[in-house]
């Protein structure tokens, strides 16, 4: 993103989620959030965006994010196939509702694309900077944010299990959205 502009930095993590043995496709359902579908879909409950936001939140009505990175640890020794996914949010207002030929009007944001596929544990790290999402600020200062990984299968989700996954984002104010709160701060300094 900018590197002249003020950014916040959101970062989500199914570590953060207290889980059952990640290597069993069970489903873990927690106060911190839900991970389900061999890890392709997880919910981060509570995700506090006022706190996330900072200043931002005050200053601005808009946001463009960004995801910068994907990181993924694989903690089963058995080889991840059939895992090269869209990555998909869900969880804030966008500017622009998402769409799908099949399916039609959405409340995803496509955030990115990455290969999950591994021959070990190693893992996996992958910058992303191509996908730019805009939201507008939460009327809420919780919300819960989902990513959903989808591949090209009929089904849409892989049959492996996906280890533990890092996504990081940056996200800016959008000129031309500033708040009116902000608008009198700045005449007021002048």
């Amino acid at each position: 993103m900018s590197d002249s502009k003020e950014t916040a930095s959101l970062c989500l993590r199914t570590y953060d989620i207290p889980l059952t043995p990640i290597q069993t496709p069970v489903d873990t359902d927690t106060i911190y959030g839900i991970l389900s579908n061999n890890n392709q879909l997880t919910t981060w409950r509570n995700v506090n965006m006022k706190s996330v936001l900072g200043d931002l939140y005050y200053k601005y009505e808009k946001f463009n994010l960004t995801l910068t990175s994907v990181m993924v640890r694989h903690i089963v020794a058995t080889p991840i196939v059939d895992a090269i996914c869209n990555i998909y949010l869900s969880g804030l207002q966008f500017s622009n509702q998402g769409y799908s030929t099949r399916t039609g009007m959405t409340n995803q944001a496509i955030v990115g694309v990455n290969s999950f596929n591994a021959s070990g544990v190693a893992g996996t790290a992958t910058p992303i900077s191509s996908v730019v999402i805009t939201f507008y600020r939460p009327t809420s200062d919780l919300v819960d944010l989902i990513i959903e990984l989808k591949n090209n299968s009929i089904n849409e989700k892989s049959a492996s299990v996906v280890g533990h996954q890092t996504y990081v984002f940056d996200i800016i104010g959008c000129d031309g959205y500033e708040t009116k709160e902000h608008h009198l701060y700045k005449k007021n300094r002048l």
